[in-house]
């Protein structure tokens, strides 16, 4: 569970920038681990993030990167499943 600031809230990327003295941009480089970023940088902000038990919000990157990595089932109405074989043997699975 996220821990949370004076406040109440849970810890955003905002709040580690700013506890740490760094942009948002940096943090975010630190988690992903991705574009230029120092390591001794990066290692701070990876131990700081550790430490408060913070992770990334996932509705916030699905927004972010326009992606939400989920998969949709649709199935037909549980009396019309009877007669069609195919999800008996799913179902069945």
């Amino acid at each position: 569970m996220k821990k949370k600031d004076d406040n109440g809230r849970k810890m955003t990327i905002n709040d580690v920038a700013e506890q740490l003295g760094v942009s948002v941009s940096t943090v975010s480089r630190a988690i992903s681990g991705k574009g230029r970023i120092g390591s001794a940088t990066r290692k701070k902000v990876l131990e700081f993030i550790e430490e408060h038990d913070y992770y990334p919000n996932s509705s916030a990157k699905s927004l972010a990167q326009a992606r939400t990595n989920n998969i949709a089932l649709l199935i037909p109405e549980v009396k019309t499943l009877v007669a069609q074989p195919f999800f008996i043997c799913v179902s069945a699975v």
